[in-house]
């Protein structure tokens, strides 16, 4: 008994009075015969029993004979103690009850198919709550999946006193196959005759009590696998098999070929054995001349040593057991008088129209005198020719034609009436005329009345045949002939109206003839005209772009193309190193100034050469692009090592370009800036190019040029050089002390004059006084001076300023 004490008592009582609160509210719904729905939920800390769970050990697949072992398991809350009923159910049914405490196990040491199914277990707490497991689906998969009875002469019938032997073979489920212990009953009619470890049955001699349904059985424990029935069927006699002969009877010649049946039925597993002569000996031997094959006995060439009396006979078993001899055939070989036919064709090689081709039959006969033979030379299986006489015969064909190939050969009749064929020849006979083909002066296109043409038949002669010159030439106008010559040409010098329709010529060389197809001259209704069209269409053509005249003429082929600038009466215009006509197209590749104009076309041909009309003029106009570019230079083209640098890019399009509304006006264009004649980038639509420090490397020829398409031009050069401020100052400073220098040697000298003056006192005083009123040449030259605004002004050498020094 479970006692209780303290807290724990009561919170069991107020459990136990919730349950039966709970069973008299079941009971009362039951009472009120479902009318009143009492949804009661017990809440979760009420079970004595949390948890069930179910194991089944192996968890692998199971095969007939494996050991099952299910194992309920609760986890209870309280006690350890508590008195719990436990139930293994299988498909809902009841397998095993048991009273416990923890657990319970059943155990099935050899499960069967019927063991299968869904598991589950319960456990009932000793309040008669109920809690169940979780479902296993417990699968048994047959030990034995497959038993066949097999005997030796399978579905065939047996004879009395022959041995048989039934084989029982289990094929072993594959997680099995290393079973041995397996156990073998063999069955008649249902009824067990035989068990052992060994899967053979025999029977030493069939007696008639022997025949019936034999079935077999593998067990291995409680597994069992059966085989389907077998049925041994006894004949009621020792069979007799019946011999036939092909050819059937009669007469047999040497060289022919005889097939000798033996028939045997509702038998098999038989060894045939043939007898010539006599059937007490052994039988015939198989060497090359002759071959049993099955039920056959083959003579491939029959010679006179094969006439005889012929017999068979079936043997199987070990040892064997023999069927009754057949019925005797006798087989009489008669020599033939024609030993071999022959067809010969001459010649061997290959045949063209208009060969000779001759067909000579030749019978080869056996010994003796030469008999009258009846030859037949045939030509695909129908007869071409028949003769007689006593060696050969022959057909010549003079001329050859294509309705003369096919399969031939030649047969032979004796006196005998027996009749011998040949080997088939195969003749071939090629075209003579591989090809023949009508050419016209403008082959498939409009002809314009008054124009010549030439019709011009050519034959492809067959290679073999090429030095054929003898040929004739008939030209035909819509199917009736018109010429015929040896020349393969025929001339219209002047097409008319009435010449228009279709034309075919026709090669021959004796009997051969070769055929063209059509050639359709159609007159135009009038002298045509050209179409002529540019690219770019009208509009924007602008130097340096490629322009592309097209000549159009439907439906004519043969045309020379002429080109026209400014006045259509001159000479075409001259295809030179800037533009060049190519059939219907004049390609202008880079356009100048000197392209605009007006532009005709027309096409010619034949000769003299008939020509079309000119065309519609067109009117090219080419102008400049660009009229100026300019490259501005900030802050200067003397600059300081540090300074920064922009250049700015300026381009003036023409005004032609800027009257374009705003829709159309959509030139974008290329900037590049380039230095001592190197690019130094590229940009569209981008016009300036800047250097943030100037160093001794950028100094040089800059340049800046735009493009669009093809259309380019290119700024004036610009120098910009790079000074040193070092060396700016020094040579300052050095003027500087030049100048004072020069000053104080001149106020020496003059002070040394005036000295002179006053010590001598002489008339040579206005001489003195003259001197010193000369002028003296002093040159400077500019240095350049940094200005204040950063720039620097350059003076050249040949600008310096003379100044006029008096003496005094």
């Amino acid at each position: 008994m479970v006692r209780f004490t303290g807290w724990t008592k009561w919170k069991y009582h107020f459990k136990l009075y919730f349950c039966i609160v709970a069973v008299l509210l079941r009971e009362c719904e039951t009472l009120l015969s479902e009318k009143m729905s009492l949804d009661v939920h017990l809440p979760t800390d009420v079970w004595l029993i949390p948890e069930v769970i179910l194991i089944a050990t192996p968890t692998h697949l199971l095969v007939e004979g494996d050991a099952l072992n299910l194992t309920c398991i609760d986890t209870v809350i309280e006690s350890s103690n508590s008195t719990l009923v436990y139930i293994i159910l299988r498909d809902n049914h009841t397998v095993s009850r048991s009273t416990g405490s923890r657990s319970f196990s059943f155990f099935i040491p050899s499960v069967a198919k019927s063991d299968a199914g869904w598991y589950n277990c319960s456990v009932t707490d000793p309040l008669r709550l109920q809690r169940y497991s979780g479902g296993i689906q417990v699968t048994v998969e047959d030990l034995f999946q497959k038993v066949v009875l097999l005997s030796t002469h399978e579905g065939a019938l047996i004879m009395e006193k022959e041995p048989q032997t039934l084989h029982c073979v289990a094929f072993i489920h594959k997680l099995r196959a290393t079973h041995t212990n397996v156990t073998y009953v063999f069955l008649k009619a249902g009824q067990p005759i035989a068990s052992s470890s060994a899967p053979v049955f025999h029977i030493a001699s069939i007696e008639r009590s022997n025949a019936g349904s034999y079935s077999c059985m593998a067990r291995s424990g409680t597994a069992v696998g059966r085989s389907p029935e077998v049925y041994l069927e006894l004949y009621e006699h020792i069979p007799k098999p019946t011999l036939m002969a092909k050819p059937p009877s009669g007469r047999v010649y040497t060289e022919d070929q005889i097939v000798l049946k033996c028939k045997l039925d509702a038998f098999a597993g038989w060894t045939y054995n043939w007898y010539k002569d006599r059937k007490e000996a052994y039988p015939v031997e198989q060497n090359w001349g002759s071959k049993g094959v099955g039920a056959k006995y083959i003579i491939w060439r029959a010679s006179l040593e094969h006439t005889g009396q012929y017999w068979c006979r079936a043997g199987r078993g070990s040892p064997v057991f023999y069927t009754d001899y057949s019925e005797p055939l006798f087989i009489n070989v008669t020599a033939k008088l024609i030993s071999e036919v022959i067809l010969i064709a001459t010649p061997t090689h290959l045949l063209v129209e208009g060969d000779a081709l001759n067909l000579t039959c030749a019978a080869t006969t056996t010994e003796g005198p030469i008999p009258t033979l009846d030859y037949t030379i045939l030509k695909n299986n129908h007869t071409l020719s028949r003769s007689t006489g006593s060696r050969s015969f022959s057909v010549i064909i003079p001329t050859v034609a294509e309705s003369d190939a096919g399969w031939y050969n030649c047969s032979v009749i004796d006196p005998l009436r027996l009749q011998r064929y040949s080997e088939g020849i195969q003749v071939t006979v090629e075209d003579l005329f591989q090809k023949v083909v009508l050419i016209s002066t403008h082959g498939g296109s409009l002809v314009m009345e008054k124009e010549p043409q030439t019709l011009r038949c050519v034959a492809f002669v067959h290679k073999l045949r090429a030095t054929h010159t003898n040929v004739t030439y008939v030209f035909l106008k819509a199917g009736q002939p018109i010429a015929s010559s040896s020349d393969p040409v025929f001339h219209i010098a002047s097409i008319e109206r009435s010449n228009a329709g279709s034309y075919s010529c026709i090669a021959r060389l004796g009997t051969t003839v070769g055929r063209s197809p059509e050639v359709r001259v159609e007159l135009y209704e009038h002298i045509p005209k050209s179409t002529l069209t540019a690219k770019p269409p009208s509009g924007r053509v602008y130097t340096e772009d490629q322009i592309v005249l097209k000549c159009k003429l439907d439906a004519f082929v043969g045309w020379k193309y002429y080109w026209y600038k400014d006045r259509k009466e001159t000479y075409p215009v001259e295809q030179n190193w800037g533009s060049r006509g190519d059939g219907a197209t004049y390609i202008i590749w880079r356009a100048s100034l000197r392209h605009t104009g007006w532009y005709w076309c027309r096409a010619g041909r034949g000769s003299p050469i008939f020509y079309t009309d000119y065309s519609k003029p067109l009117f090219i106009n080419v102008t400049e692009l660009f009229t100026s570019v300019g490259l501005t230079v900030s802050p200067g083209t003397v600059l300081r090592k540090g300074q920064p640098l922009q250049l700015m890019c300026e381009a003036q399009l023409s005004e032609r370009q800027k009257a374009l509304p705003p829709s159309a006006a959509t030139v974008r264009i290329l900037f590049t800036f380039w230095r001592n004649g190197e690019p130094l980038g590229s940009s569209l639509d981008l016009a300036t190019y800047s250097i943030s420090e100037m160093l001794s490397c950028h100094a040089g020829r800059y340049v800046c040029s735009v493009s669009s398409g093809r259309a380019e031009k290119r700024s004036r050069e610009v120098l910009i050089t790079l000074v040193d401020v070092t060396v700016t100052l020094t040579a300052v400073l050095g003027a500087v002390l030049l100048i004072v220098m020069v000053s104080v040697a001149l106020a020496i000298k003059i002070w040394w004059l005036r000295a002179q003056r006053h010590r001598a006192g002489s008339p040579g005083g206005a001489t003195l006084q003259a001197e010193l009123m000369e002028p003296v040449d002093v040159r400077l030259t500019s240095i350049p001076l940094t200005a204040a605004g950063g720039g620097i002004s350059n003076v050249s050498p040949g600008n310096s300023s003379s100044v006029p020094l008096q003496r005094m």
